[in-house]
C-alpha cells in the first residue's frame, strides 16, 4: 500500500495547527477579559451539564441554587 506525499504533508500541516492551539490550553484566563472569558466557560459547562437548555443560561453564583442570567 502506497501513501501519497500529498496526504503525508496534509497530515502534518494538521497535527502543527492542532499542537500550536492546545499549547498552554490548560492555563486559566489572565487576560484583560477574563472575567467575561470566565463567565463564557461557565454557562458553556452548565448547558454541558443541563442538557443544552439554550434559553436558560446559568451560572454558579449562588451556590447550589440555580442561577438563570440575561446574556447580551
Amino acid at each position: 500500500m502506497k501513501i501519497k506525499i500529498e496526504y503525508v504533508i496534509l497530515l502534518c500541516i494538521i497535527l502543527l495547527g492542532l499542537f500550536l492551539r492546545l499549547y498552554h490550553v490548560s492555563y486559566p484566563y489572565l487576560d484583560h477579559h477574563s472575567w467575561r472569558q470566565t463567565d463564557t466557560a461557565m454557562i458553556a459547562r452548565n448547558f454541558y451539564r443541563n442538557n443544552f437548555n439554550i434559553l436558560r443560561p446559568e451560572v454558579d453564583w449562588n451556590g447550589d441554587e440555580p442561577s438563570v442570567i440575561e446574556m447580551k
